[in-house]
């Protein structure tokens, strides 16, 4: 079939072929038929030979770029898109492959500008690079942990894709739902509109966001900055420079935007303290307010002898999990790897638990063995801390003669020095209880929140404590937003009011009360839910309530709306049960209140006429996750062999839940523990770790940090 001159050039020049590249119609049709027969080597022969016989074309590059992505040769394909851009700045789709390129070298803040450059210059019509380069930025932006930039180009691309493509939509879901990132780095992103009657730059303002909407978000902040130096200190104008400086992923432009909004005196001071508390998790932290995490390697003068040693020691357990974890790129795993306690592992005949007793976790170590290159060592993983030397000694002692000395230090990672100070980790005696657990992590979380923080000196407070700081006017503002950050991680809820009375010693205003009669739940900040008098609330209001705090599962405030859904007579036939069952098992602390509401699901699915199965296995994993009862877990696997094997996807989704814990290996073999169910399991589908506490900053990231070879989603790779 002949190449279509009407259809658009390849190389984004926004002309049809006829029109934009009619002498190279034969070639692009050679092309075309040899990508689209799969000959993806030989059409970049044949589009190198043209591009040398007809010189540098748009749509020659293009298709270049794209038969080698389709080819699945990264580094040539990444060579070819960067070749196109350079060659045509001016052009859409070349900005837009410019943008993969640079996010995928992690030059995160230049590959947004680069899009933005190809959006302004894209008009009406969105080239599908551009769209593929939305998607991969937001990746990018998710690993520089962005995660306002992030959402914003999440959110960008739904809108283009009008919805209909699903990755961005479940993207979106994964990201609002995210528990490990503050509920204040998810607020709304859209712009505000409303100024104060009569002023004469409504329409200017009307433009600017208007221009901010097309995805021209560069051009409306400066826009809108422009507005700002005309008419300052007008609110509604510094929270959309703030607001669009969150959307374009410069993270210290971000905060200072924000911080700038913070300081209108005239602002309600809820707002102003929320404002502060975004720039205080957007700001990158110099390098002095890092603390770093330290490598020191060790020779070994026996490798048998000092794991003898090492073992017989009861400060040091050693690791009983699948080594190859530890591997690193090139190298074999270590022979044993082991954690430094500061105290035996095992309690003293008649010692209590307390969060005073409990071992705590110096460092890491791990024993490698000789190898043909390279003699036998000992690495010890610490953090630069008050323990450093600690971990030193311990380790020293219980190597005895066997460890030889230090033979390199290097520096493998930092912590913020805000987040160590408030950070700690155990290791639980075997025999401690997942109540003692529990009761000690929360006991723990209160000394540091409500001892510790006020009494640590702060980067950001030059040095003060926040009870030095909070009766100074420079820094009340900061050290407000210090204690709104806190509150925040234990979800504003839980501890509401003794963070109430960590205000008031500090000598801050409280938090005001909110209205449910007066207050527009659409526009309250979500980190503002937690203040809701939920029983006060209207049925229409409890149901608004429920959708938001659903839309980013903020964990007990869910818990604490769905139980009052559940409650009202009124809304049974306006809220399904099924689904507030369903949230409040997921929502649960208390294994035992998540299994009930799970079988109170299946029992709703029984009633209905539906298989229960789904909620068969996600009671099944449930209890493997928690331990708890291992009877049970062999009853619901017997359940659904005889009663569900046959439903579509059953025995898939089962043998999944068997992999994910060990039960069977990939090929399908028993690694133990409950053998028969999981037998019957697993040919029905072949036929069809330490207690940690912090808390989460930007620089902690909310995804896994990208490996030395980039783990982003090319056109392609799918």
């Amino acid at each position: 079939m002949d190449l279509d001159t009407n259809q658009l050039c390849p190389g984004g020049t926004g002309k049809k072929i006829r029109f934009c590249c009619k002498d190279l119609v034969r070639e692009l049709d050679r092309i075309v038929r040899l990508m689209e027969g799969g000959q993806r080597r030989a059409a970049v022969e044949a589009i190198d030979q043209t591009l040398k016989s007809k010189g540098d074309r748009a749509c020659l590059h293009a298709l270049k770029a794209e038969a080698l992505v389709e080819a699945g040769d990264s580094e040539a394909a990444l060579a070819a898109m960067s070749t196109y851009a350079e060659k045509f700045p001016d052009n859409p789709a070349a900005l837009a492959e410019g943008a993969i390129v640079a996010t995928q070298e992690g030059r995160v803040a230049e590959a947004v500008n680069l899009l933005q450059s190809a959006i302004e210059r894209s008009g009406e019509k969105v080239d599908s690079r551009i769209y593929t380069a939305v998607g991969i930025v937001a990746q990018g932006l998710l690993m520089d942990n962005n995660l306002p930039a992030c959402l914003a180009h999440v959110r960008m691309q739904v809108e283009l894709s009008r919805g209909r493509d699903r990755e961005p939509l479940e993207m979106l879901d994964r990201l609002q739902r995210a528990s490990p990132a503050p509920l204040l780095l998810k607020f709304p992103l859209d712009l505000e509109t409303e100024v104060p009657a009569g002023a004469a730059w409504q329409n200017a303002l009307s433009a600017a966001v208007e221009v901010a909407d097309r995805g021209e978000w560069r051009k409306g902040l400066a826009a809108m900055r422009a507005l700002a130096d005309n008419y300052p200190s007008q609110p509604v104008l510094l929270k959309n420079i703030a607001l669009l400086e969150s959307r374009l992923g410069d993270r210290t432009a971000t905060a200072r935007a924000w911080r700038d909004y913070a300081a209108l005196a005239d602002l309600p001071w809820e707002d102003r303290v929320e404002a502060e508390a975004i720039a205080q998790l957007l700001e990158p932290l110099d390098e002095e307010d890092h603390v770093d995490e330290v490598k020191l390697t060790y020779g070994v003068r026996d490798v048998d002898r000092l794991l003898e040693a090492l073992l017989s020691d009861p400060r040091l357990v050693q690791f009983e999990g699948d080594l190859e974890e530890f591997a690193g790129e090139n190298d074999t795993p270590p022979k044993c790897a082991l954690s430094i306690l500061d105290r035996s592992a095992k309690l003293d005949e008649g010692q209590e638990l307390t969060v005073d007793t409990v071992p705590n976790v110096l460092g890491g170590v791990f024993v490698f063995g000789k190898r043909t290159d390279r003699d036998a060592r000992l690495e010890l993983e610490v953090t630069r801390n008050e323990d450093f030397q600690a971990a030193q000694k311990i380790l020293t002692e219980a190597g005895k003669e066997w460890l030889g000395p230090i033979e390199s230090e290097e520096v493998v990672g930092s912590s913020p020095l805000s987040t160590a100070a408030l950070s700690w980790s155990w290791r639980f005696p075997n025999e401690a209880t997942v109540e003692q657990r529990e009761k000690l992590m929360t006991e723990m979380r209160r000394k540091m929140f409500f001892e510790r923080w006020p009494e640590t000196p702060r980067p950001r407070l030059d040095g003060k404590t926040p009870r030095e700081a909070a009766s100074q006017e420079p820094y009340r503002l900061k050290v407000a937003a210090g204690v709104l950050l806190l509150e925040a991680v234990v979800e504003h809820v839980r501890w509401r009011e003794e963070f109430e009375q960590l205000r008031e010693r500090l000598g801050l205003p409280p938090l005001a009360a909110i209205d449910p009669a007066t207050t527009d739940l659409t526009r309250l900040p979500i980190i503002r839910f937690a203040r809701l008098p939920v029983e006060q609330l209207s049925d229409e209001n409890l149901l608004l309530a429920f959708g938001r705090a659903l839309e980013f599962h903020p964990g007990e405030l869910l818990q604490r709306i769905a139980r009052e859904v559940l409650r009202r007579e009124s809304l049974a036939d306006k809220a399904d049960p099924l689904e507030v069952h369903h949230v409040l098992a997921q929502c649960a602390t208390d294994a035992k209140e998540g299994i009930e509401h799970l079988r109170k699901c299946r029992e709703l699915k029984v009633q209905r006429g539906e298989s229960p199965a789904a909620f068969l296995i996600e009671e099944l994993r449930y209890r493997l996750l928690r331990r708890e009862g291992v009877e049970q877990c062999e009853g619901l696997m017997r359940e659904l062999h005889t009663k569900h094997q046959n439903e579509r996807g059953v025995a898939e989704a089962l043998y999944g839940v068997l992999l994910e814990f060990g039960i069977i290996t990939p090929d399908g073999r028993m690694a133990g523990g409950m053998q028969r169910e999981a037998k019957n399991v697993s040919e029905s589908a072949a036929t069809t770790p330490p207690e940690r506490g912090a808390l989460w900053t930007p620089d902690q990231p909310t995804a896994p940090a990208p490996e030395k070879k980039s783990k982003l989603w090319m056109p392609g790779m799918d």
